[in-house]
């Protein structure tokens, strides 16, 4: 199955809700177990990119990241964000409160893989829908 790459998305960082300072590619699939992403971060400088943190749940706000924040309960206050940095680093947390508080004592079991290429950067990452229980044709 070939998925469809995702529309238009604005940065968070370092200018919210701007244009990207670089082409980003997003495919969401999914099986009857997992959500899956794949994301390609284009980079006209590959040799720039910074991924320095190798440890589980390590604070990657230094390095270049991708952040994925899903919503499973379709409310708009709580869930669960997975980061991964461009040499397959991988933290998550819960989130609360209107996504103003983040608990990164919750460890979720996913898998994520990255890797630096000569575009840029790419990414896969495969969670569960036992740890995001994202409702069944809840979401399209």
């Amino acid at each position: 199955m070939i998925a469809p790459t995702i529309g238009s998305i604005q940065q968070q960082e370092p200018v919210p809700e701007s244009e990207p300072s670089e082409r980003t590619e997003i495919k969401i699939l999914y099986d009857e177990n997992n959500l899956i992403f794949g994301i390609v971060c284009y980079d006209t400088t590959p040799s720039a990119i910074v991924g320095t943190q190798m440890a589980r749940d390590a604070d990657l706000e230094a390095d270049d990241r991708v952040a994925i924040l899903l919503d499973p309960f379709f409310d708009q206050r709580n869930g669960f964000l997975f980061e991964i940095n461009p040499v397959g680093a991988r933290a998550d947390g819960q989130v609360s409160n209107n996504g103003f508080q983040a608990s990164r004592n919750w460890d979720g079991i996913w898998e994520a893989e990255a890797r630096i290429a000569p575009e840029g950067w790419v990414l896969e990452v495969a969670i569960p829908f036992k740890t995001a229980p994202i409702q069944a044709g809840s979401a399209t």
